[in-house]
């Protein structure tokens, strides 16, 4: 079962700019959790990556509650320049059978996110997005049983208790009109994570490599990162 309450109000309103708050609050019980570890819900299961998933007994016998607070901006400055964007703040945390609330894998208490596009000329514009958000929340391995095992065993004691480093990314495209007839095609091209920054994913077990930069003893554990920087290049017809 879950009760939502949002409010929100606009703060300002313009010429051209706008801005707005909202705020909400979330209750959930009954929210499926593991029979077997008090500490597990479905909330703050491991993303197994491909790994064969585990199927667990689960019953709702569960409880959680999220809150947070939004703030929107929107602007335009002629027909040049529009933007937008938000920043939030947030809590996500749910308790299995042993009632103790934890981080869920939603739980990310800043958010931030940016657009918006430049009219370089009648013809030509250049648009950009912008995210930034907390770290992602992780489960640290059980070291002495996943060394003694050579397999990945979570400790679970410690469910979603670490969290990676902050998440931040900048995209960018140019686009150009070619007019034929009544038609047009646009040439675009651009750059996905243009800096080319290691977002942090997931840590991995693999036998083969020996590299954990916190281990205070080796273990064969590798940082997986997102999607590096990525160019893009295209064209679309408009008719």
């Amino acid at each position: 079962f879950a009760t939502h309450y949002v409010i929100g109000a606009d703060l300002w309103r313009g010429g051209s700019t706008r801005a707005s708050i909202e705020a909400y609050k979330k209750i959930y019980s009954g929210y499926p959790v593991s029979s077997e570890y008090p500490s597990l819900s479905m909330a703050n299961m491991v993303d197994t990556l491909g790994q064969e998933f585990l199927w667990l007994p689960f019953v709702s016998a569960g409880r959680g509650r999220s809150e947070g607070i939004e703030l929107f901006i929107q602007s335009r400055i002629k027909n040049r320049f529009h933007a937008q964007g938000t920043i939030a703040y947030s809590r996500a945390r749910f308790a299995g059978l042993d009632k103790i609330l934890r981080s869920s894998n939603f739980d990310y208490p800043i958010v931030l996110n940016t657009a918006g596009g430049y009219r370089i000329s009648r013809k030509m514009e250049v648009a950009f997005r912008y995210e930034y958000s907390t770290g992602r929340p992780y489960t640290p391995f059980l070291r002495g049983a996943s060394l003694a095992q050579n397999r990945p065993i979570y400790d679970l004691s410690e469910v979603n208790a670490l969290r990676g480093p902050y998440y931040s990314r900048f995209d960018f495209q140019v686009d150009r009109e070619f007019p034929i007839g009544n038609k047009s095609i646009f040439i675009y091209a651009g750059m996905q994570n243009a800096l080319n920054r290691e977002n942090f994913l997931a840590y991995a077990w693999e036998p083969r490599r020996l590299r954990h930069p916190n281990a205070h003893s080796p273990m064969p554990v590798v940082e997986l990162h997102q999607m590096p920087y990525f160019p893009s290049l295209g064209a679309r017809y408009v008719f």
